[in-house]
């Protein structure tokens, strides 16, 4: 027996009943129509309907899918709270690890706390599974916010453990001689050295001006940071503020520095006469050969090249500026003191450091006790 319909799309019989869902600002009703093989299969995707509309949610909930919305709130909502370089580190996020999922372009209410597990659990960097975690996290109290889930999946979501892998965190006293001695006759170390006895950050650094640099009070003006960055597709150089007050600071130039700053002045300018480039205290302070910026990626490989070289145990670029906080620990500054050098917004992160230095110094004290134990 064929079923009863009372409607035809596109050479399909359906059956068709509405309901209303809502009143529009003229006041008028707002009727959905909801459509089924059958009377019955048409009035159960009406209950089901206005049972989450009872519960809570928007009139437009069954409509939207995951892709269309996370796209909305990425572009919308997120994007506009993150500066330049968060967003392109996001976006990389999006693009390589979320995109790919297999639920993106379901309806957002299907999409299950299982889902997203799996999704998770797929993931082989447990660094990048927390970083999409928290992605989805702050989307999804979006959506409750908006009435577009009742439930948030991400409750029940099991949080990826990011597992660290130790690594060195500063130069020990013997590196530090032995890049001190090779200093001498290489003047491509300069920036590195620079960088320990200052603590500026990578950024900072490549963003200084010839400006910035006070010889004669032997002072710097830290002030703004340098990166490249992915702006409307295209990489390109960007300085901006620093992110905080904090790390607007001036920093003291040891006064063992100063005269290798005046040859590395000197050899600035040489070189930017050989380019037919003109130069002045707005020039940057570290060029690269073409007296361009100078690159993050290849200021670390250099100094990891190096390192293999004299067989010093790896460290990034940032682990200068570590050992800088260190050495200040080892010699008593004030953690205050540091902790302002070091343009740190909290000071916690400063006593992270000098509890570390202490816990070692405690340590190299009990072990002179050796001596008295047979």
């Amino acid at each position: 027996m064929a079923k009863k319909t009372n409607t035809t799309i596109n050479n399909n019989n359906y059956y068709r009943v509405r309901a209303k869902v809502g009143m529009n600002k003229e006041g008028k009703n707002i009727m959905k129509a909801f459509y089924g093989s059958s009377k019955k299969e048409a009035e159960e995707k009406r209950d089901k309907y206005l049972e989450g509309i009872k519960r809570g949610l928007g009139v437009d909930y069954d409509k939207v899918t995951f892709e269309k919305m996370f796209e909305n709130w990425f572009e919308i909502v997120l994007r506009p709270t993150l500066a330049i370089s968060s967003y392109n580190r996001y976006e990389i996020q999006h693009r390589l690890h979320i995109k790919s999922a297999e639920f993106y372009s379901n309806k957002l209410l299907s999409v299950k706390s299982i889902d997203i597990q799996k999704h998770l659990n797929n993931i082989d960097s447990s660094h990048i599974a927390m970083r999409v975690y928290l992605l989805f996290t702050s989307f999804y109290k979006y959506c409750k916010k908006e009435r577009l889930v009742i439930h948030n999946p991400m409750d029940s979501i099991t949080r990826p453990v990011h597992e660290k892998t130790r690594k060195k965190e500063f130069l020990t006293k013997t590196d530090i001689d032995q890049l001190m001695v090779d200093f001498k006759d290489n003047d491509n170390l300069l920036i590195y050295v620079f960088a320990l006895f200052t603590g500026l950050r990578q950024g900072e650094i490549c963003a200084l001006t010839h400006g910035d640099l006070d010889l004669d009070n032997r002072l710097i003006d830290v002030n703004k940071s340098l990166r490249r960055m992915k702006v409307d597709d295209k990489i390109q150089v960007v300085v901006n503020n620093p992110k905080t007050k904090e790390s607007n600071r001036i920093v003291p130039l040891p006064v063992n520095l100063v005269n290798y700053m005046k040859k590395h002045i000197n050899q600035e300018k040489l070189k930017h006469l050989k380019q037919g480039l003109p130069f002045s205290n707005d020039n940057l302070l570290f060029t690269s050969n073409t007296c361009t910026a100078l690159r993050a990626d290849r200021l670390t490989s250099r100094w990891r090249d190096y390192q293999d070289k004299v067989n010093i145990s790896g460290t990034n670029f940032h682990a200068l500026r570590h050992t800088f906080c260190t050495l200040l620990a080892e010699e008593g500054v004030p953690i205050k003191t540091a902790s302002v050098l070091m343009g740190h917004t909290d000071i916690n992160t400063t006593a992270k450091i000098y509890t570390h230095v202490d816990q070692d110094q405690k340590q190299k004290a009990i072990d002179k006790l050796n001596l008295f134990i047979k």
